[in-house]
């Protein structure tokens, strides 16, 4: 965690505020949040995060056996695929259509045709 922090902390200050790139701004999310894990320690890091400036997202995608699910002659359902949308019955509870909206409201781009 603390060197996903440094890189992002080096890309903010020498990327986007010296305009060195088209970027315009970097957001952290939380991924593979465990849910046996302390809130206690996820607070913490939030704390760390917002003390030096970075922007964090509200979405949390929680650790989970589905994201292992690929496209397979054996299996009738795929989860990770660039080609096709997630079956409907997977992404229930997955945390991604709230990070896709999410995203679409901080870039300002309708979400309307996502997922």
């Amino acid at each position: 965690m603390q060197s996903s922090l440094q890189f992002a902390e080096v890309v903010e200050e020498e990327l986007i505020a010296r305009h060195n790139c088209n970027l315009k701004g970097i957001y952290l999310f939380w991924n593979m949040v465990d849910k046996r894990e302390r809130t206690e320690s996820y607070e913490s890091w939030n704390r760390v995060i917002q003390k030096a400036e970075l922007h964090l997202l509200e979405s949390r995608i929680p650790d989970t056996k589905r994201y292992n699910k690929e496209l397979s002659s054996l299996k009738n359902s795929i989860f990770r695929s660039t080609l096709f949308p997630p079956d409907n019955r997977q992404i229930k509870g997955s945390g991604l259509c709230e990070l896709i909206e999410e995203l679409c409201a901080v870039t300002h781009l309708d979400a309307s045709h996502t997922l």
